[in-house]
């Protein structure tokens, strides 16, 4: 079995290797704002937050755009992200939040280089006059080794990122974390981001997904 999610992992990469960004990075270049725009529906899932369809076609194409850092598309993405922060934010009375993003599997990083997360989240704080949005982009980190979890049974997936999670650092004091992620489906790895952060001294914590 162990060897069997090995090779599932290895072709996962290999996959991921082969996809065609610029194919993406086309269609949304040329994919008005407006049409993204209109296809934002927040949705509460298994207690997470997600503002994008994913079984939407365009939306898919956004996604991939966003993996390959397309500046488009990640203004966009750090956009409606902030919007609905700050509505969050009014609705729960926070005078101030940590955002954080689910950190990059040792897969991902060698395949990219770098988290994709972390360019959304530079348009984020860019974008936003509000200087009570503290960067915790590296406050949490996995802490062994996990499977992709698209390469498994959803059944599978929450043991596969059960205690993987640790926070480094000290979340600041009397603010609440958000976690920020592409893409939910299970809820596993937010619920794991939610669980590092809480067990690492993190007041409260909402977790925000892309699409669902």
């Amino acid at each position: 079995m162990r060897l069997l999610k090995f090779f599932s992992d290895i072709a996962g990469v290999f996959v991921d290797g082969l996809l065609p960004h610029k194919k993406h990075q086309a269609i949304m270049q040329h994919t008005p704002t407006e049409v993204l725009q209109s296809k934002i529906r927040p949705t509460v899932s298994k207690g997470h937050i997600a503002l994008l369809p994913y079984a939407d076609q365009t939306v898919k194409h956004f996604l991939y755009a966003v993996k390959s850092r397309h500046r488009k598309s990640v203004a966009f993405a750090g956009d409606i992200l902030l919007t609905h922060i700050h509505k969050e934010m009014e609705q729960r009375e926070l005078h101030a939040c940590t955002l954080c993003i689910v950190p990059a599997s040792e897969n991902r990083k060698h395949m990219h280089g770098y988290n994709y997360l972390h360019a959304v989240l530079d348009v984020l704080h860019t974008a936003s006059s509000n200087s009570q949005l503290h960067d915790g982009r590296t406050l949490l980190q996995w802490v062994r080794h996990t499977h992709q979890q698209r390469t498994l049974k959803k059944s599978d997936r929450f043991a596969n990122v059960h205690n993987a999670m640790r926070v480094i650092g000290t979340p600041p004091s009397q603010t609440t974390c958000f976690v920020i992620d592409d893409i939910t489906t299970t809820g596993a790895t937010l619920n794991e981001s939610r669980r590092a952060l809480v067990a690492g001294g993190a007041t409260s914590v909402v977790t925000l997904a892309l699409a669902h």
